[in-house]
């Protein structure tokens, strides 16, 4: 029977010391209740001697591993293929075409904005840099998010544009991560953000420009309001103040399997090359030591030629080269991408289009996977800072006097899912429409479509159809037996209608 330690304190010490028979007993039962209630993986064990944790905060970690791990990232999306298609397909995913606005309320006053809208947010008016749309800025800041962790949205004023305000996407660089201590009043700064006594964000300390940039503009930071200021990341524990970017968990695996990859393809060169070996023998080794020469010295061919019949001189061989093998490569590199798809939160076909083993269920069951990661993006990041942009838009229209309330809401349409079975699944969608367990306009979202536009582009539509007697498949007003209005005659007393001699 193995023998278990037991350790006792001096409290324990003293008690043995009057009653040894209690010490026992105690210790026995205390043993007994931390094998009861103790975590396997809490266990301290030679199993787990080299696993070094961390009780520090979401913040401590990230103090010291936010730069080394945003530089990591950015190299990786430099020179690895797979980390760019992996930020790619977060980003043409959560945001592709764009996570359109659409103004709650009706009234004069959401007439006016969804036309400033037009020409301020569907055009580079609203980008400082004038370089892209609101579905572009979009698409950069989630972009930036996924590669560096965090980002920043500047307002800036301006005198000259549609509105007076414009948007400015920069990098969370520009943050000085550095700047953490307590200031007067009970407030305190933690890695470039200012907090008050209890606890809201009052301010951002930031660089003039990027500190490592081709014009360095010095590492002196300056304090900027927080509401000029939105600051993008994903949340993944509470109390976090800095984000981290995405597939960290999978770095480290994705540069072993990139020198692993360099390996093998230095593997497949030498493969590729065949090679052949003269010897000679010892006798004509030992002659040519001495200086002297044996009568069968022929050339030999240096070349190998389909069909070549080469005779060699007496005392040569010939030896061929055994390149090495590159068996197992292909599994191991699928179990090295699975997993790197999962730290990235993509799935593996996505991230390296090998649809080899792929059928309709399969696929299907990991579309929908994959798309409840991407609505999560969309739901809990996306749209909460599109949100706060929106508010600025509106507060801007009113500083201008466009409109005469700054408190309109907008809800988001994010990109349509596009469908792996369309025919069966607009059949299921529009059986689900028909039995009520969702509404029509929620279905129309859910294909990228805002059911008022739809409706007014449905209603123009039908309105043209009229104008010039059209009755086509796509209208459901009609059947395709219906006879067209020339072919029909005049109706009876009755109302009913009477067929036309003159169209037979």
């Amino acid at each position: 029977m193995k023998q278990q330690q037991v350790n006792f304190n001096f409290f324990e010490r003293a008690i043995s010391v009057v009653s040894p028979t209690l010490a026992l007993k105690r210790a026995r039962a205390r043993f007994v209740l931390d094998q009861v209630r103790r975590y396997e993986a809490a266990s301290k064990s030679p199993r787990t001697k080299n696993w070094k944790e961390s009780h520090g905060s979401a913040n401590v970690e990230i103090q010291t591993s936010l730069p080394t791990l945003r530089n990591r990232s950015r190299d990786l999306v430099r020179n690895n293929p797979y980390a760019k298609k992996a930020l790619t397909v977060i980003t043409t995913n959560v945001v592709g075409s764009g996570i359109r606005p659409k103004v709650d309320k009706k009234g004069r006053d959401a007439k006016k904005l969804a036309e400033l809208w037009k020409v301020w947010g569907e055009k580079i008016e609203c980008d400082f840099d004038e370089l892209l749309t609101f579905y572009g800025l979009q698409k950069l800041i989630m972009r930036s998010i996924s590669e560096g962790g965090d980002v920043i949205i500047r307002k800036r004023r301006t005198a000259n544009g549609v509105l007076p305000i414009q948007l400015q996407v920069v990098e969370g660089d520009l943050l000085d991560h550095s700047k953490t201590e307590n200031i007067k009043d009970g407030g305190y700064i933690i890695q470039g953000v200012e907090f008050d006594k209890s606890g809201k964000r009052v301010a951002y300390w930031m660089y003039e420009k990027h500190p490592f940039d081709v014009i360095p503009s010095g590492m002196l930071s300056y304090r900027v309001p927080a509401t000029e200021i939105i600051h993008g990341y994903e949340l993944l524990r509470a109390g976090q103040v800095r984000g981290v970017p995405a597939g960290t968990s999978g770095f480290l695996r994705l540069k072993d399997f990139d020198d692993y990859e360099d390996a093998q393809l230095m593997r497949q060169k030498i493969a590729a090359c065949f090679a052949v070996f003269i010897q000679d023998s010892a006798e004509n080794l030992t002659n040519d030591i001495a200086g002297t020469e044996t009568e069968d010295d022929d050339t030999i061919s240096e070349r190998v030629q389909p069909g070549l019949i080469e005779h060699l001189p007496a005392g040569k061989t010939v030896a061929f080269a055994s390149p090495p093998g590159t068996e197992g490569y292909g599994e191991y590199a699928k179990n090295v991408l699975r997993a790197i798809a999962a730290a990235y939160g993509v799935t593996y076909e996505a991230l390296t289009g090998d649809l080899s083993n792929v059928n309709f269920s399969s696929g299907r069951m990991g579309w929908i996977e994959f798309q409840r990661q991407i609505c999560d993006w969309q739901d809990n990041l996306m749209i909460p800072i599109s949100d706060k942009l929106w508010k600025w838009f509106v507060e801007a229209a009113h500083i201008a006097g466009i409109v005469s309330k700054k408190d309109i809401p907008a809800s988001w349409t994010p990109p349509r899912r596009e469908m792996i079975d369309p025919v069966k699944e607009i059949k299921a969608m529009s059986e689900e429409v028909r039995n009520g367990f969702t509404s029509w306009s929620e279905a129309v979202s859910s294909r990228g479509w805002d059911p008022q536009e739809l409706l007014l582009a449905l209603k123009e539509e039908y309105e043209l159809f009229e104008e010039f007697k059209l009755m086509l498949a796509c209208d459901p007003r009609f059947d395709a037996n219906r006879k067209p209005p020339e072919v029909q005659g005049p109706k009876d007393p009755e109302g009913q209608t009477k067929e036309n001699p003159e169209a037979k």
